[in-house]
């Protein structure tokens, strides 16, 4: 049986999202042939320093963007981001590559351009034989430490973004435009009424999804009550993703037609059952929001790495950016108004989450 192993982080929830699609797109086809195994390998590294930079991470992300900007531009060179990894790497070496030894990988998926670096190194010791592939898991804004590493072939989402990789020089030989990695059940767009029923959403209602883990309480509150302003026929669920601090503010019921839910394992249910779905700029976020044909608000865009998935959203007429609880009722309002125009939209770029062309692609690397 072959081994594919693959190197994400646990910052955030995108990079984890996409190794689950990657794998589950593996296995649905490959499953008594491929052994897939996700491994954060920050834990690899330190499960420390793990723990430390992904507190230091959310919380500049949440609370100081301007102080992440700040730590994204100045690692966005060749030179800064190769010597931390170097840095890195000489204090784990050894631990690293007992690690690659023990799991004997036919197939290395890199997802996280945190350790891309790190684990070709590791390849050019131990594995020089064994293919590697770069999941590039943002559009268009592209960080330097995305190509510090000697990967086989990069996959991208789209045509924007390859130009954008060629541009800070990776060969176009090695990029392939296979779409982005999103689990089969966000394609499953024919069974909304269910969880509609379960949920207690008239017919005559539509349903705004917000997904709010990254945001402030203050900021859903009052995005909150500009949305009641509107007085349209609709229901707010909100998803707090496990965030204790924005369920605990928000429990008590204050909107009438809000319905607060601290976490799901069944985040597709909900965004195939709404129509619109407020959130950050995540790549994960928005593709799984496009692929389930549903316009998008972004409410927020982490400095530097977000950036371009913004842009591809508005630039496409897929939903709208709007920073601050005004903007967004006016996007909801607007978006109600033009709701076929976006849809069309969404359509044309369904196929950019094609989870079943690069699970065959990724296969045939290793035969």
């Amino acid at each position: 049986m072959k081994k594919v192993l693959i190197l994400t982080t646990s910052y955030g929830q995108g990079h984890m999202a996409t190794a689950l699609a990657i794998s589950e797109g593996i296995l649905s086809n490959y499953k008594k042939e491929i052994d897939v195994e996700i491994v954060d390998f920050t834990d690899i590294i330190s499960s420390l320093l793990n723990k430390t930079t992904k507190r230091m991470y959310l919380g500049t992300a949440k609370y100081a963007p301007s102080l992440y900007k700040l730590f994204f531009e100045l690692t966005d060179t060749e030179t800064t981001s190769k010597a931390i990894n170097e840095l890195n790497y000489i204090f784990s070496r050894e631990k690293i590559l007992n690690f690659f030894v023990d799991k004997s990988p036919d197939l290395i998926i890199c997802n996280s351009p945190h350790w891309q670096y790190i684990a070709s190194l590791a390849r050019q010791e131990e594995f020089k034989n064994v293919p590697m592939v770069s999941v590039i898991t943002d559009m268009i804004t592209i960080h330097a430490s995305w190509v510090l590493g000697d990967p086989d072939h990069y996959l991208v989402a789209n045509k924007e973004t390859s130009k954008s990789l060629h541009a800070i020089g990776v060969s176009n030989k090695k990029i392939k435009v296979l779409g982005y990695p999103v689990k089969n059940a966000f394609y499953n767009r024919t069974n909304k009424q269910p969880i509609l029923d379960q949920l207690g959403i008239h017919k005559h209602q539509r349903m705004i999804l917000m997904m709010a883990s990254s945001l402030k309480p203050s900021f859903v509150q009052s995005t909150l009550d500009k949305i009641d302003k509107l007085n349209l026929k609709t229901k707010t669920v909100v998803i707090a993703g496990g965030d204790e601090k924005i369920f605990g503010k928000l429990k008590s019921p204050k909107h009438k037609d809000t319905m607060l839910i601290n976490w799901t394992n069944n985040l597709a249910d909900f965004i195939i059952a709404s129509d619109i779905v407020i959130t950050k700029a995540g790549g994960s976020s928005i593709m799984e929001c496009i692929v389930s044909r549903k316009p998008v608000v972004i409410c927020k865009i982490i400095p530097g790495q977000e950036e371009g998935n913004a842009d591809f959203i508005s630039e496409n007429k897929l939903g709208m950016v709007a920073l601050d609880p005004p903007l967004i009722a006016e996007a909801i309002h607007q978006i109600m108004d033009q709701y076929e125009i976006y849809t069309e939209n969404l359509k044309e770029h369904t196929k950019n989450g094609s989870i079943r062309d690069i699970s065959k692609f990724l296969i045939s690397l290793i035969g």
